[in-house]
């Protein structure tokens, strides 16, 4: 009986040892900047970002990188903020003009948001610059694509994202942008960075079939659009709403063409009035957008609010 007991400890033992190897050997494959599926290597959205590392990492040449390899990035000199997604930048080998990996434009709005955060950034900074390899059309033509990021972590296209701010997250696939892209959307859809937590959130409705709503409509540059008619069409102004009733995204300026929220264009159209958004109902920008509100004078302190539960469906 002893020997028996003996021998059952010293395989339950090898047993053991066995277990505890496999564990530490085959769990840890993040290393790798050749991933296909899902980010790897380094914090992903919703954890921690730890000092060198990003959220998202960087597409170079052509390559996936997380955490990014800093010595390849090119020192940035100089940055001129031309949209949410477009940067003149100058390095030692000139000036290029670089579209934010990930990111389309915003160009349907005078986005000050974007241009005041990301100048922000630059002040006391140093960047570098990451090219992906491939170039892709912007509202000023063909721009290489590419990121911005610190040696500390910071990235441009990130911050874009996070604060809400961007357009419609795009893969530009011909850039092996499929994990980073993949990565933004996740990021996009953390948090309600626009509403301020203090305020109390606005009830809503369920919209009336006088009320229909389009993420995307041609005849308004497919951007957003609210289509009303019956009572609807004598509406004094139509507006998106953050949850606690807030239209504006830079919160210095209330005119309307800073903000997507407030209606750009109306097109009167038979038994119809449609009101045209500044960016398309899937823009990140768009995210935080819990309902519209319909004011039938200009004294109408209590509209009529109707529920948006997802930006990127229709409704009616």
């Amino acid at each position: 009986m002893k020997n028996s007991n003996c021998f059952n400890f010293i395989t339950n033992c090898i047993k053991c040892l066995t277990i505890i190897l496999l564990a530490s050997c085959g769990g840890g494959g993040g290393g790798s900047d050749t991933s296909t599926d899902t980010p790897s290597g380094g914090p992903q959205p919703g954890s921690v970002k730890t000092e060198g590392a990003t959220l998202c990492g960087v597409t170079a040449n052509g390559r996936y990188q997380n955490p990014p390899d800093y010595s390849k990035g090119e020192v940035v000199t100089s940055i001129q903020v031309i949209d949410s997604n477009l940067l003149n930048v100058t390095t030692a080998s000139g000036n290029t003009l670089i579209k934010l990996q990930g990111l389309s434009d915003t160009a349907n709005f005078n986005n000050t948001k974007a241009k005041k955060e990301l100048s922000a950034l630059i002040t006391g900074r140093t960047f570098k610059l990451f090219k992906a390899g491939c170039t892709g059309e912007t509202i000023s033509g063909k721009a290489e694509i590419g990121q911005l990021i610190t040696d500390t972590g910071l990235s441009f296209s990130e911050e874009v994202v996070t604060e809400y701010m961007g357009g419609v997250i795009s893969k530009d696939q011909a850039c092996a942008g499929n994990e980073f892209s993949g990565c933004l959307n996740t990021l996009s859809k953390e948090g309600l960075t626009n509403t301020p937590k203090e305020n109390p959130v606005h009830a809503c409705e369920t919209a009336p079939l006088t009320v229909q709503y389009r993420p995307n409509l041609r005849e308004c540059n497919d951007n957003a659009a609210i289509i009303l008619s019956g009572t609807y069409l004598r509406a004094f102004s139509i507006q998106l709403r953050l949850p606690d009733g807030g239209d504006r995204l830079d919160e210095d300026c209330s005119l309307a063409s800073c903000t997507p929220y407030k209606v750009q264009r109306y097109i009167d159209g038979a038994g119809t009035k449609t009101a045209c958004f500044g960016a398309p109902g899937n823009a990140n920008v768009m995210n935080n957008i819990h309902h519209t509100s319909i004011k039938m004078a200009g004294d109408d302190n209590t509209p009529d609010r109707f529920c948006i539960p997802d930006m990127s469906s229709a409704i009616n």
